[in-house]
């Protein structure tokens, strides 16, 4: 897991965080919002002098500077499952940025887009969005090719992540709900059934994850009795809470 750690002088700093030793290493001094690529070994991340960085998380070196892009928030959301592009949320909209071939330039697929979310077989690209709703709404749309959209969420939505299998997308509701959508195959493209609420969580898009099998959510969480915090929580088996 990839976190960022916010340092008493207040400079932001990315560190790993490994569950099975319960151990923090810190990855770059200046580094923050981080995608992993799909192997695990890598991560692309923002520094804060907004150059694009991509990096082996063992390594010491300063990895590799892949883009510069000024005064225009790009931030690396996702990588996608073959390995050839970042999916960023930039003040223009949502774009990506290939990794392979001579080619480096940051193409936009969407204005007034944020939080891409590549689909487990990369062939769909969730996000959210204001465009055409007024509000954040979860959208799905096919990828490479801009293909027919659906909208997913209907009482807002943001941070958008698929389950392994590609069968569930999860999203965080406009009252702070955790929501789950039941995605289907068709030969048009996809069906998704209407979402259901599983916990409320903190209105954060970027307060939570989940892990590849739909049976564990990590979260930023206030500690208890208190209305903010910095503590991370792992929900296990929270299945079965809502039985």
């Amino acid at each position: 897991m990839a976190v960022i750690r916010i340092e008493s002088t207040g400079a932001r700093s990315l560190w790993i965080f490994e569950f099975s030793r319960g151990v923090l290493s810190r990855v770059a001094d200046r580094g923050f919002q981080a995608a992993w690529s799909p192997d695990g070994h890598e991560l692309v991340y923002m520094n804060i002098d907004e150059t694009i960085v991509r990096k082996k998380y063992d390594s010491s070196g300063p990895g590799e500077i892949l883009s510069r892009v000024e005064g225009l928030g790009q931030l690396p959301m996702d990588w996608s499952p073959d390995g050839k592009f970042v999916a960023f949320t930039r003040h223009l909209g949502l774009s990506v940025l290939p990794l392979g071939g001579q080619d480096r330039a940051v193409r936009t697929i969407r204005q007034q887009a944020i939080s891409p979310r590549f689909s487990p077989d990369g062939r769909w690209l969730a996000y959210a969005s204001a465009e055409s709703a007024g509000r954040d709404e979860v959208f799905v749309q096919g990828y490479p090719q801009d293909r027919t959209g659906w909208q997913v969420s209907n009482q807002g939505g943001d941070s958008p992540h698929w389950r392994r299998d590609g069968k569930e997308l999860y999203y965080l509701a406009a009252d702070g709900q955790l929501m789950a959508v039941t995605v289907k195959a068709n030969a048009a493209g996809l069906d998704f059934d209407p979402p259901h609420a599983l916990f409320p969580l903190p209105a954060d898009g970027y307060s939570f994850d989940v892990a590849p099998d739909g049976q564990r959510i990590l979260a930023l969480l206030p500690p208890e009795g208190e209305k903010s915090g910095n503590e991370l929580t792992v929900l296990t088996n929270w299945r079965e809470g809502l039985k």
